[in-house]
């Protein structure tokens, strides 16, 4: 696959894949260590090639190179006050063993009725050797808060796009 311009260059071997957790959970996961899935429905934005791995909420990277990373984080409650509910992106060099927040999702649940919010962010970064890894976690001021998960909507997730090589 290749984007191409109008000026003769383009991105060329573009690799694509959404994920998306399955299931609600209330409260706080950092990191969301379970139910995540490969988006699996037409128009997901997935070329079917692996551009990541994941195990136990630790996503490994199948090729070098420069990416972007969309993630949303749907989240509700009934009658709560939370004055912040975040979603975290972070990095490791070393294969897990140490962790570096990149950035993070902010938004807010007010109590006078049942509230939902999006919130969402994109990132750019390099991936120059197999000893990387990216996950996320959800960390709320408040413990009632539920963070959505779907088998069939990206309710809570990314999609991360490979736009360039190292």
């Amino acid at each position: 696959m290749s984007i191409n311009f109008g000026n003769s260059t383009s991105l060329a071997n573009v690799l694509s894949a959404s994920w998306r957790l399955t299931s609600n959970f209330t409260g706080n996961q950092n990191p969301i260590t379970a139910n995540w899935e490969r988006a699996d429905n037409t128009g997901t934005g997935n070329n079917y090639t692996n551009v990541l791995t994941e195990s136990s909420g630790v996503f490994s990277f199948t090729y070098t190179g420069w990416y972007t990373i969309s993630w949303s984080h749907y989240s509700y409650g009934q009658g709560i006050d939370s004055y912040w509910c975040e979603m975290i992106l972070q990095i490791s060099p070393n294969n897990g063993s140490n962790w570096e927040t990149l950035a993070h999702t902010q938004g807010f649940l007010l109590a006078q009725s049942t509230m939902y919010q999006i919130t969402a962010r994109t990132h750019s970064f390099k991936i120059p050797n197999s000893n990387y890894k990216i996950r996320l976690g959800v960390v709320n001021n408040n413990g009632s808060v539920i963070t959505a998960g779907s088998t069939d909507k990206q309710h809570t997730g990314f999609t991360i796009h490979k736009v360039a090589e190292v």
